[in-house]
């Protein structure tokens, strides 16, 4: 795995895109949980980009209603009504369960942060790229776009030492006044 920072201008600007499409997606996932009271969006980044993938609730959720889906604590509608409903509920949970999927599926946001473009901009391409988990980045406090990857990134990109990473990582991590856990490690937005 590399190391690497660049402050390539057309790195940059896409950079700031795909931040800018970050937080639209995180807008529209907040937009949308407003319209189940206790509950906020949850999105989270693939191998392409960042997306909504589902609702946290303060509490519990009607489980004839709701399904975890992909990761503790993330909800999404059932698909059909669970065997363990009461046959006297079974209509009136199939009613709420309609209305609550037609709601999701007509209004849930839909957009994505696209990395297609950065990834471009550093000179990783290709579907044997591993971006993902393999993939951590951190803006750094001296005007650089700090990462690591598995694949050797362009002739724009300088290779650096992974201590020289290390220090950049923390000092952005400080920046944003967060804790430097494995939670918050490279993900400074």
């Amino acid at each position: 795995m590399g190391y690497f920072k660049t402050n390539d201008e057309k790195v940059m600007q896409a950079r700031a895109l795909y931040v800018e499409q970050c937080r639209r997606v995180q807008r529209e996932g907040e937009r949308f949980a407003e319209r189940f009271g206790c509950a906020r969006p949850v999105c989270a980044g693939n191998l392409s980009g960042r997306m909504f993938v589902g609702l946290a609730f303060r509490h519990a959720p009607d489980l004839a209603l709701w399904q975890e889906v992909g990761r503790p604590g993330v909800y999404e509608p059932r698909d059909e009504v669970p065997d363990d409903v009461a046959p006297e509920r079974r209509a009136a949970v199939g009613e709420a369960l309609g209305a609550l999927r037609q709601t999701w599926a007509s209004e849930r946001p839909y957009f994505q942060a696209d990395l297609g473009l950065l990834k471009g901009r550093l000179g990783l391409h290709g579907a044997d790229q591993a971006f993902g988990m393999r993939f951590h980045y951190v803006d750094g406090v001296d005007g650089y776009f700090y990462f690591h990857a598995k694949a050797h990134a362009g002739a724009h990109c300088i290779e650096i030492s992974a201590d020289e990473f290390a220090v950049a990582e923390l000092a952005a991590v400080k920046r944003q006044g967060r804790r430097h856990d494995a939670r918050e490690r490279a993900r400074i937005l």
